[in-house]
């Protein structure tokens, strides 16, 4: 009883120190508040000069092409552009440290209060398990290894196993029946993987490279591939690639259409979830925002999740034919890029698709859609030589810069958040 006294005498007695500080550091958050606010609204009126100087810089090198104007004028045109463009990132680099600012004082405010609301149950607790005296939580570890094919489903793994124990003889009846449920259970049994030198999982695919109703046309190598990718096991240029081969003239540049995707929030490194329950048939894709898609084990059509997918459109015509029908039907915002014969993410002077946007990306957010260029998404989006990377490290940053003031939506994180 003398120990609970004591405890409780601790944490009131500290309760008048604290609220002195935490004046001054809610004066300090309410400060900070009203320079990113300042800082918006400037990055607000650079924007509609950009867009300004975009147009401008458009009809000049139209003009320079006809003639009209001289290379001097041009560059001219082109100065003030990439003028504008420095001054964007100048404006977020300011925005960012001011974030960082609040962000250090919202920390120091939280840790202040989570002390405060420390209860004598909770230093009790505290001690006991000190002594041991209250079981340890138990983890959960990765069980990924480091190879690019990984055994994700045990029941089928081991019917695979039982298989190639007794082999027929090739030519003898019933051999073409034990490759058929060979190839079926091997793709049962294991996920593809993306394996750095290192050994780490730093991305996975599935691919629909069979006959069925989301593609038709198998007998000519047509596939819908998926493919997750995380470098480094970092959250800032998460993505999913999408690669669409119609298989119709055996020509990768005719038949390979291509689409990038970002899923907003990120908070967790894309995972597959093996269900257990019927055998591995099916699987949950995980994506970064926390929400899942099932897939078929076997043929990898979408069953159902946050993710829709429509057939593979087979369309002659390679500059009228769609890209992968994907549709997002989750909480969160989608950063979409499409291209033929070149990666989405680059900025591009010819089109080659009628459906492609060469040089604005496609945000999307609750049926919302709103168009952004390129290069404001994506560092080095302008030179197709080097990888195009995510600008943005944190989803508050984005909502900052993107779709707050370009595309008008008013978001904060919890709007996007599970």
């Amino acid at each position: 009883m003398k120990s609970l006294m004591l405890v409780f005498l601790t944490i009131f007695s500290g309760l008048g120190m604290t609220s002195d500080t935490l004046t001054r550091i809610d004066a300090d958050i309410k400060a900070v508040k009203l320079e990113i606010s300042t800082q918006r609204k400037k990055i607000d009126e650079i924007f509609k000069l950009y867009y300004e100087i975009r147009t401008t810089l458009n009809n000049a090198k139209s003009d320079h092409t006809a003639k009209i104007i001289d290379t001097l004028a041009l560059n001219r045109v082109v100065a003030a552009n990439n003028k504008v463009v420095a001054s964007i990132d100048e404006a977020r680099s300011i925005l960012e440290l001011i974030q960082d600012r609040e962000s250090q004082l919202k920390k120091q405010r939280k840790e202040i209060k989570d002390s405060e609301r420390l209860t004598a149950e909770n230093q009790i607790t505290k001690q006991l398990l000190q002594r041991n005296e209250i079981s340890n939580y138990e983890f959960k570890k990765s069980p990924f290894p480091s190879r690019s094919s990984i055994k994700a489903s045990k029941v089928q793994c081991a019917l695979l196993d039982q298989l190639n124990q007794n082999p027929p003889t090739r030519g003898t009846p019933g051999y073409q029946d034990f490759l058929s449920r060979r190839i079926k259970l091997s793709s049962l049994c294991y996920q593809q993987a993306i394996v750095s030198d290192e050994g780490t999982v730093i991305g996975f695919s599935f691919d629909n490279k069979t006959k069925n109703s989301v593609n038709p046309n198998e007998d000519n190598g047509a596939a819908r591939e998926f493919v997750f990718k995380f470098g480094n096991r970092a959250s800032q240029n998460m993505k999913l690639e999408i690669t669409e081969n119609s298989g119709l003239t055996g020509r990768m540049s005719h038949d390979l259409l291509h689409t990038t995707m970002i899923f907003l929030p990120r908070v967790v490194i894309p995972y597959v979830d093996i269900n257990t329950d019927n055998g591995g048939c099916t699987r949950n894709i995980y994506l970064p925002s926390g929400e899942f898609f099932e897939i078929d084990s076997l043929s990898k059509q979408i069953l159902g999740g946050v993710l829709k997918e429509l057939p593979m459109d087979l369309t002659p015509s390679r500059h009228a034919r769609d890209f992968a029908g994907i549709e997002y039907l989750g909480k969160g915002i989608t950063i979409r890029a499409d291209r033929r014969s070149g990666t989405p993410e680059h900025v591009y002077s010819v089109s080659f698709n009628n459906n492609e946007r060469v040089k604005d990306a496609t945000i999307s957010y609750q049926g919302k859609t709103c168009y952004v260029p390129k290069e404001l998404i994506w560092d080095d989006a302008l030179d197709s030589n080097q990888e195009a990377i995510f600008r943005f490290e944190t989803d508050q940053e984005f909502l900052d810069i993107i779709a707050n003031p370009i595309c008008k939506w008013d978001l904060t994180l919890d709007d996007i958040t599970l």
